[in-house]
């Protein structure tokens, strides 16, 4: 008998739900030790990628040509999983916009704006350093990746500064291929995977006596300020990247 994924966008919706609700509930019921290290998010994430890996939820190949060339004049195939169904759409298309109005509806903008005061400086020069990094990371991987492989770099560069709608319009903006998108996100997803929960699990000992309710509006501005100079500042990293490519070649 052959595993048929869950296909429907009601069991779907409900698997993703239920997954939330469990870790959330367990948290309160049990009281464990291990959610002041390891909060709910944690397994919230992790908990559907493993189903997609299994196939309980949906999941298709990346189309088009995802080979990448190598500089040895090789090349390897890079296979991506996509999520594919309607719900992750409306998800991102309905109800996240949703979430954030009402999250911003009762937000006191000149409070957030103050209470934001040094985090929008350090956006800027987190943004600074990846616009910089992309380039100078390229520099020194450039002989062992493919000559289209800057885009792949501003491509993730889109990313790491605004998310994965800033990922998404860079590439457009810069012509990335299937191969160059597939190593962008590659990179984003193993990076993703293993620094997120280090940042989830410095709630306990580095952020937790800082943490306020009313950082929560501000860091919503923050991040649509990202999403705002994602997209110049992404390119820019591009351009830089697609620079070091000609002025090394």
């Amino acid at each position: 008998m052959t595993w048929q994924p869950i296909s429907s966008p009601a069991g779907l919706l409900a698997v993703l739900l239920g997954v939330c609700a469990f870790f959330f509930f367990l948290e309160r019921a049990t009281r464990w030790r291990l959610f002041h290290y390891l909060p709910p998010l944690i397994f919230i994430y992790a908990a559907p990628m493993v189903l997609s890996n299994w196939r309980v939820l949906p999941v298709a190949l990346l189309e088009g040509d995802n080979t990448v060339p190598l500089s040895d004049g090789e090349s390897t195939h890079v296979a991506m999983i996509v999520n594919q169904s309607p719900v992750y759409d409306s998800i991102g298309e309905l109800v996240l916009p949703v979430m954030l109005v009402l999250l911003l509806l009762n937000v006191d903008v000149a409070a957030a704006v103050r209470v934001m005061g040094r985090g929008v400086i350090v956006m800027l020069f987190g943004t600074a350093g990846v616009v910089v990094g992309a380039p100078v990371g390229y520099f020194f991987v450039r002989q062992w990746l493919g000559p289209e492989a800057w885009k792949a770099f501003g491509t993730l560069a889109g990313s790491w500064i605004g998310g994965t709608g800033n990922m998404a319009a860079v590439a457009e903006m810069i012509d990335t291929d299937g191969a160059e998108f597939g190593l962008a996100v590659l990179g984003d997803t193993t990076i993703y995977v293993v620094w997120l929960p280090i940042l989830l699990m410095s709630k306990q000992p580095i952020v937790a006596a800082y943490h306020k309710e009313s950082l929560v509006p501000a860091g919503i501005l923050m991040a649509l300020i990202g999403y705002a100079i994602g997209n110049y500042a992404a390119y820019l990293a591009a351009l830089l990247c697609r620079w070091v490519a000609v002025g090394a070649g």
